[in-house]
């Protein structure tokens, strides 16, 4: 991702050349095409998955270039943050595995679905509207979400990494690892709206 970032900003993009007319519809539906097949591509098609991952992560690399753009020094700092929340609860979760039960599934569901709702609420309630207290809250709870959802995710890697020895069972560690990845560019989207 900073890869992509730092050669963009090194070619000195300019973000209305990126984020206007056809190339974001191109943009919004590359992600969701690759996202699908990252999915739903069978693991023993190595080269084509790595490919494709390689491809959606610079895609999000395109994607957060504005927020490097804005201010590159915040850009760091929340980067910083956001791998410091990721290793701190990642290495929770190797520690003491059986605190994450697997209930906690259908809540964290439960919440994204709150999340997706308020989120569509906010755009159409406070668009045009400089409310920051109401995003920020919004983000909190983004945050504390993911958060669970690193644990939750970190917890199911570590379950699946014992059944790669079994007969049968083909790990997708691509899949794996894109929870994990999606979970990790939530928390930095959205420390980064606190951090403003």
């Amino acid at each position: 991702i900073l890869t992509t970032i730092t050669t963009l900003y090194s070619k000195k993009i300019k973000l209305k050349d990126l984020f206007s007319g056809p190339f974001t519809i191109l943009l919004f539906f590359s992600s969701l095409m690759l996202l699908v097949g990252l999915m739903f591509i069978p693991p023993q098609l190595f080269f084509t998955k790595h490919i494709m991952y390689i491809f959606y992560i610079m895609l999000f690399g395109i994607m957060l270039y504005p927020y490097y753009v804005k201010n590159k020094n915040l850009f760091n700092y929340v980067a910083l943050t956001t791998l410091a929340i990721i290793l701190s609860l990642s290495i929770m979760a190797f520690i003491n595995p059986n605190m994450i039960k697997d209930s906690w599934g259908y809540y964290l569901f439960y919440g994204l679905i709150f999340l997706l709702i308020a989120r569509t609420v906010e755009i159409f309630t406070l668009f045009n509207k400089k409310n920051k207290k109401k995003t920020k809250w919004l983000s909190y709870v983004t945050i504390f979400i993911f958060s669970l959802y690193i644990l939750y995710d970190t917890k199911k890697l570590m379950i699946n990494s014992e059944n790669c020895p079994v007969p049968g069972f083909s790990p997708d560690y691509i899949n794996e690892s894109l929870n994990l990845f999606l979970d990790s560019i939530n928390i930095f989207t959205n420390v980064y709206n606190t951090s403003e």
